[in-house]
């Protein structure tokens, strides 16, 4: 059995009074968030805005906080593998940047904070969806003050 660690990001933007978020379509046409592998040396919050950045091509990324971990199985070539993917909430901040999609993703896209929740994404993905969403809707809060 091979143990594989991954990190990734779950990106917004505030425009305006609203708040965005960047969803990817993967080689596989589902709905996710960018991630990667860690590389040696690097932390899994460092390998989450690398991967993110070279992925969906924006540059000016910062880790808000971490949302959550996400763990499933997966078979490659007859072997049984467990991945953990860590997923870091990241703040895009540059409003204006438009990302571009890089390596095995198909598609990126922004969506509104209000229809975010309601997209179709991997099931495993639905607490790192969650935890998203309520930190966002403080982030939105705090910014009609």
């Amino acid at each position: 059995m091979q143990r594989v660690i991954s990190a990734g990001g779950v990106v917004f933007r505030r425009k305006g009074k609203d708040i965005q978020v960047l969803m990817i379509k993967d080689s596989y046409g589902k709905n996710a968030f960018p991630k990667g592998h860690v590389e040696r040396g690097e932390t899994v919050e460092q390998t989450a805005l690398r991967e993110t950045a070279e992925e969906v091509n924006l540059e000016k990324l910062k880790v808000v906080r971490k949302i959550g971990t996400n763990n499933f199985w997966f078979t490659q070539g007859g072997e049984r593998i467990h991945k953990t993917v860590h997923y870091f909430l990241m703040e895009s901040e540059d409003a204006a940047a438009e990302p571009s999609p890089q390596w095995e993703i198909d598609k990126c896209f922004w969506v509104r904070l209000e229809e975010f929740p309601k997209i179709e994404i991997y099931k495993n993905l639905g607490s790192v969806v969650k935890k998203a969403v309520k930190f966002l809707y403080e982030i939105k809060a705090g910014m009609g003050k």
